[in-house]
């Protein structure tokens, strides 16, 4: 829905235009609260459904209008009592450049269970497009190994975008990013790098393999590697092309601007399934969610967020300094790495300099093709997945605990 209405809605008006549209069609939906997405913060639907100007329904022609009551109501039909939660989620965040394909293609026709199928189904073909290339440029053995730490990763599980449209997308892209330097097709392996940093900006830090590689080899021989420098131009080239063109498609001159505001903003919050070093710094035992959590609270989080903020404050300096000890590691490392293992290298900086959402994790698929180079890499990884695994189980006490006010339905790994 953010994307297909991506002109009208921008970042901050899908949850408000669809508090407006069940007020049409469907006022007994009405919920307590709704989430700002100005804010970031749980409000009550009142001050939209009471707008004097009625900002929502005028971004709209009637005829567009019509349509997103009626692609809503297809939502609301299906998700029964699901419903009330969709909109204290954190609204639409695809960038512009996601909209390129996600725009068009949520745009083929109204919401039905047919068309909502045939676009679920892009996802699992872009996985298997991702270990064709794996295959090609590596061969079984890699493969395999790559696919027992990617199924074996519990942040990669089909629990949390399992069912998804589009949001594999930059898992090709970075799997392609590797393959495609491996296969000796460094300009396209840079275009590739180009659109999955503009996909989600974090595979940004690939970037800072090739950039490394072309500075060691400089200050070791004099001379700059034109691998390297396709690789840069590639993903120049790339983002001067994508930049413009989703420009267009979103049909807003402030879709970028709009875009990084909304990151920044969220970016400043925290959430419970935010994995990274700021995270492991921050942790204080008397401050788990478990413990903060207000359910009589509009925001039942709210507390436990402010102090996750406070925490991380306190150890500010010492995030930064263990992320420029970081990319430290990272240039000794690609010294004397093979050109393509740069960028698989440089993703280690996203637990470093990030608190990705966990499921962004899944790029341990990148990071596994490193096992072609040395197999310990292989071994290390598949006790990491192990361990990820251990942790669901909970064989430690008190490593998950179920609250009492959790929702029905909700699992101790959920928790």
């Amino acid at each position: 829905m953010g994307g297909k209405y991506a002109r009208e809605l921008g970042y901050d008006r899908l949850y408000d235009c669809v508090a407006v549209a069940d007020a049409e069609d469907a006022p007994h939906t009405i919920r307590p609260s709704i989430r700002n997405l100005r804010t970031d913060r749980l409000e009550s639907p009142l001050g939209v459904l009471l707008d004097p100007r009625d900002r929502c329904r005028a971004q709209f022609e009637p005829a567009r209008w019509a349509a997103f009551k009626a692609d809503v109501g297809h939502f609301r039909q299906k998700l029964g009592r699901r419903w009330a939660s969709v909109v204290t989620d954190h609204g639409y965040n695809g960038t512009p450049a996601w909209a390129l394909a996600g725009k068009l293609l949520a745009s083929t026709g109204p919401a039905s269970d047919a068309q909502i199928l045939a676009l679920c189904l892009i996802d699992p073909l872009l996985l298997l497009a991702a270990t064709a290339l794996v295959w090609r440029a590596f061969g079984w053995r890699v493969l395999a190994v790559a696919l027992l730490v990617f199924a074996t990763f519990f942040p990669s599980r089909f629990y949390w975008t399992g069912g998804s449209f589009l949001r594999w997308d930059w898992v090709f892209c970075t799997t392609a990013v590797v393959c495609l330097l491996r296969l000796g097709r460094p300009w396209l392996a840079g275009a590739a790098m180009g659109y999955a940093a503009l996909l989600r900006l974090f595979p940004a830090v690939m970037l800072a393999g090739p950039v490394f590689a072309l500075a060691t080899t400089f200050v070791r021989d004099r001379q700059l590697d034109r691998r390297m420098l396709a690789v840069l131009g590639g993903a120049a080239l790339s983002a001067l092309v994508i930049l413009p063109a989703s420009t267009a498609v979103v049909g807003r001159l402030d879709a970028w601007p709009a875009c990084l505001k909304n990151i920044t903003m969220h970016h400043g919050e925290t959430s419970t399934n935010r994995v990274g070093l700021g995270t492991i710094l921050s942790f204080r035992r008397s401050e788990v969610g478990r413990l903060m959590r207000d359910n009589r609270a509009i925001d039942p989080w709210q507390a436990w967020r402010e102090a996750k903020r406070e925490a991380h404050a306190r150890v500010r300096i010492v995030h930064v300094a263990m992320i420029l000890g970081a990319l430290v590691l990272l240039a000794l490392a690609v010294r004397r790495a093979p050109v393509w293992a740069s960028p698989a290298l440089a993703l280690l900086l996203v637990p470093f300099a990030t608190d990705a959402s966990s499921y962004y994790y899944m790029f341990v698929l990148v990071v596994a093709l490193l096992y072609a180079e040395r197999p310990e890499v292989g071994i290390a990884a598949l006790v990491m997945t192990a361990t990820t695994q251990l942790v669901d189980w909970a064989p430690t006490a008190g490593f998950t605990h179920l609250p009492s006010s959790c929702p029905p339905g909700w699992t101790s790994s959920t928790s």
